[in-house]
Order: structure tokens, then C-alpha cells, then sequence
């Protein structure tokens, strides 16, 4: 019961805290919400593996439920890096390091197509690593699924909820990251 108090407190505060790193890091609040949209797209696979089990929340499950938020955000993160990196390079602009407001030039002349182009082209550089990655992070997690000796009760709770929820987060945040990326963009175009 103590633990659970815990957590209580130190799930929100480790959300909070990824949301500063990230806030300092891009220092754009949209792109740190996109980012950090890929927490509840990990939630549905975790939650819903649990209720189809029938585990409860334990604090096991609350830690695999704080690995599974790093991995989601880490996946988020290299998502949106590349689809960045291919929207300034289709667009002749200066790389991320450069600190500039590359959309309010008067000279540059963005268009959707050239947007779409990009984010496509962004998402399918990246698709292979990150799908590598997830996977091998899985099959990691495979012996601590399937065990059945002594301590199972604890490790298959934890393991479901990271397996299931990086797996959906892994697929959503591919088709979600892109077209949210996209529609910013697109508006601070028109």
C-alpha cells in the first residue's frame, strides 16, 4: 500500500519531468505535445493487455508502466528528429542546431506538397530503426513473459504492459506522428 502512495506521486512527477527535458530540448511547445502524445498511444496497449489478462495494478505494472513512457517517447522523439530534418532539408533550411525562425521568412516559399513530401519522406527513413529497435526491446522482454518459475507473478504483469504498450505506441506513433507533425506545420504555413 505504501508503494502504491508512491507512485501515486512519482508517475505524474516522471510525466512532468519528460515534459521539461523535451520542452528543453525543442523549446517548442508543439512539437513537445506531439511527442509527447505517444504516452497515451503506449496506454492502450498496456491497459488493454492487462484488462484481457486479468492483472491487476501493481506496482510491477506501474513500473513497466514508467519503462513503457520512456520507450514511447524515446520512439516519439526519433520520429519527429527525422521528420524534421527531412522537412528542412527539402526546404534548403538550416539544420535543428541552428536556432532561427525558419517559417517567418518572407523569401521562403513552403508549400503542402513540399510538407507532405517531406513527412513522407522523414517517416520511411526512419521506419526500419525504429521498428528494429521496439522489436528487439520485445524480444528482450519475451523471457519475462513466458516464465513460470518463481517470481513470474511479478515479471509478466511488468513485461505485458511494456511488450503491448510499446507495441501499439510503436505503430500509432508512426501513423499519428507524421500527420500531427504535418498538420503544425501546415498551419503555420497558411
Amino acid at each position: 500500500l505504501r508503494a502504491k502512495q508512491r507512485l501515486l506521486w512519482v508517475v505524474p512527477i516522471v510525466i512532468l519531468i519528460i515534459f521539461v527535458l523535451l520542452y528543453l530540448t525543442y523549446k517548442d511547445l508543439h512539437l513537445v505535445s506531439i511527442v509527447m502524445l505517444t504516452i497515451p498511444l503506449s496506454l492502450v496497449g498496456g491497459v488493454i493487455a492487462l484488462f484481457i489478462a486479468r492483472y491487476n495494478f501493481s506496482v510491477a505494472v506501474w513500473v513497466g508502466f514508467i519503462s513503457l513512457f520512456g520507450n514511447a517517447v524515446e520512439t516519439g522523439v526519433v520520429i519527429l528528429v527525422y521528420l524534421e530534418n527531412a522537412f528542412r532539408a527539402q526546404f534548403g533550411l538550416p539544420s535543428m542546431e541552428e536556432e532561427t525562425q525558419y517559417l517567418s521568412d518572407p523569401d521562403q516559399i513552403i508549400t503542402r506538397e513540399g510538407i507532405h513530401a517531406a513527412v513522407l519522406e522523414g517517416a520511411l527513413l526512419r521506419l526500419r530503426p525504429i521498428l528494429m529497435t521496439a522489436f528487439t526491446s520485445i524480444i528482450g522482454l519475451l523471457p519475462m513473459l513466458l516464465s513460470t518459475g518463481t517470481g513470474a507473478e511479478v515479471q509478466k504483469p511488468l513485461a505485458l504492459v511494456v511488450v503491448t504498450g510499446l507495441t501499439t505506441s510503436v505503430f500509432l506513433s508512426l501513423i499519428v506522428l507524421p500527420v500531427l507533425f504535418a498538420a503544425l506545420r501546415e498551419r503555420r504555413v497558411a
